[in-house]
């Protein structure tokens, strides 16, 4: 629910401060997190082949052609997404992403046939193309134009963690614990699940949901507190 917003003064200023580490730790979490749910397949393929059953009709071809629609409906999922945010906010969005993502994994590990995986890959990619275009527009709402260069440099290492460490962890967790190729499911969707009740605790779609200002105002409120200091430096005053 949104709060009324008050204006940004210099007892607002560490609070935003709060929330913007907050919005991008928990938008870097989450989807680094989606990941989890990304690779399950990838990890859970070396078992599939390797069951004498399995193998039979999930062959290496079929494998690819179900990347294949996972591929396809992830793109067609992020020409969707930034709109749908756009118009309900980014909050609804991740959160029903990771929801449906975890669901369809736990479901990939329960049905391991082509009647059911096809439809489900479809399901998983257009839950994982949930996750770019909200979270950046979330960012958005957060830090100003003149600095998105240098903070999302920095968030966007979330894609290369997520993408390194997901894998061997699904891995270790199905093969070395488990003993079992659909604890690479089961495994992904329990921590997509973690990643969901962080969103839910800690996300926010705007500043003005927190009772805090929009972003040019907070940015202006910070310009100037910086120019007072400026002014009133030693430097400043040796050069009047």
């Amino acid at each position: 629910m949104t709060q009324t917003a008050i204006p940004a003064t210099s007892t607002t200023i560490p609070r935003y401060q709060r929330w913007r580490f907050q919005i991008f730790a928990v938008t870097w979490i989450a989807y680094a997190g989606f990941y989890f749910t990304r690779q399950a397949f990838s990890v859970a393929k070396l078992g599939i082949l390797e069951d004498p059953i399995l193998s039979t009709h999930l062959t290496k071809s079929t494998l690819a052609n179900l990347d294949a629609a996972y591929l396809a409906a992830y793109a067609v999922g992020q020409f969707v997404w930034g709109q749908v945010s756009d118009r309900f906010g980014p909050r609804v969005v991740i959160l029903g992403g990771l929801a449906i993502s975890a669901i369809a994994t736990v479901f990939m590990g329960l049905l391991p046939a082509l009647v059911f995986l096809l439809p489900l890959m479809i399901v998983q990619g257009l839950a994982q193309s949930t996750g770019w275009s909200p979270t950046l527009s979330n960012m958005a709402q957060f830090f100003s134009i003149g600095e998105r260069g240098r903070v999302l440099g920095l968030w966007s290492t979330n894609y290369a963690f997520g993408g390194l460490v997901a894998a061997p962890i699904l891995g270790w967790a199905a093969y070395d614990v488990f003993g079992s190729w659909r604890a690479a499911f089961f495994t992904g969707a329990a921590i997509v699940v973690g990643v969901f009740v962080l969103v839910l605790l800690f996300q926010r779609n705007r500043p003005q949901d927190v009772g805090l200002p929009p972003i040019e105002e907070y940015r202006a409120a910070q310009d100037a507190r910086e120019g007072v200091e400026l002014d009133e430096s030693p430097e400043a005053e040796a050069v009047a």
